[in-house]
């Protein structure tokens, strides 16, 4: 595996302009996409728990943005690494779970899905926290009155991006031990 030719293929994916980010993510089957959704909803809902009243309705769209970006670009990297292209190949197509929502829920309840994090590549786990360093540091650049708050509160809204990341990567981990039966 070259490292270095995944990390700049991966990062491409995420400077591609909007609509075409929201071209290939519309391009997921509706099974994973339903997936992604509610990863990045829990993350959204769990980083809100930390943030005050006042301050969540600010934060709420762009939290939304942030964690389905990152369940994407979790999701999209465990394609990346076993050489599947999610822009030239019809993702839509393969054959998927019907129930891929239920499948990680499950294995979510059962141990919050360490089967899977416990064996993902070390440096996979590096890529995810870049990005998740990345989403941190666009929370603090567009949302000012972050700067004010404390650490403790940041770092917990960072760590929900970083869940969102994981996450997305074993829903590709789910979906891809469902095609191997």
């Amino acid at each position: 595996m070259d490292w270095e030719q995944l990390l700049q293929k991966w990062i491409v994916l995420f400077e591609l302009k909007a609509n075409e980010r929201k071209e290939l993510y519309e391009s997921l089957h509706v099974e994973t996409r339903k997936t992604l959704g509610l990863i990045a909803e829990s993350a959204q809902e769990k980083a809100l728990s930390y943030v005050h009243v006042s301050a969540a309705s600010s934060l709420k769209e762009w939290l939304i943005s942030a964690t389905a970006l990152q369940s994407w670009g979790g999701y999209l990297l465990y394609l990346m690494q076993y050489h599947i292209d999610p822009v030239e190949e019809k993702i839509n197509s393969k054959t998927h779970s019907p129930a891929l929502d239920e499948q990680w829920l499950a294995a979510y309840e059962k141990n919050m899905c360490h089967d899977y994090v416990d064996v993902m590549n070390p440096i996979i786990t590096l890529f995810l926290d870049k990005a998740t360093s990345i989403r941190t540091e666009q929370l603090l650049l567009h949302n000012n009155s972050f700067y004010a708050k404390e650490y403790k509160l940041v770092a917990n809204v960072r760590n929900c991006l970083g869940w969102a990341a994981v996450q997305g990567y074993v829903v590709g981990m789910l979906e891809c031990k469902d095609q191997d039966k």
